[in-house]
């Protein structure tokens, strides 16, 4: 279940920060619009790491993004966090979840940059 409120909330701030009468459409906030770049480009990249929660508001979007990243990249990593919304890391810092998303990124970064 998608936390709605959070993305309510979350759609008001948006509002501000896209231009005006932009949605979230706006192919900088979807790579998935149809007007938005390729995403084959990021192919060049030796490491990618998408994350999610399943109740985030965008899990839909992302889902099907890291589907067509994952096309053309073998090497893109998905991580899913369970019961939590759209960046519960930031207003829940110290929950296990959060504990959890951190120690993946810092596994993955360990990973990009050891030799």
């Amino acid at each position: 279940m998608v936390d709605e409120d959070l993305g309510m909330q979350t759609n008001k701030l948006y509002d501000v920060a896209l231009p005006e009468g932009e949605t979230l459409d706006y192919p900088p906030v979807n790579p998935l619009h149809s007007s938005a770049p390729s995403l084959e480009p990021l192919s060049n990249y030796p490491h990618i790491l998408i994350t999610i929660s399943d109740k985030d508001f965008r899990y839909d979007m992302t889902m099907e993004f890291y589907q067509r990243v994952n096309s053309f990249c073998s090497h893109v990593q998905l991580f899913v966090t369970a019961d939590k919304g759209h960046v519960f890391h930031l207003f829940d810092p110290l929950s296990p979840q959060a504990e959890t998303l951190m120690l993946q990124l810092a596994s993955f970064i360990q990973a990009c940059t050891t030799r």
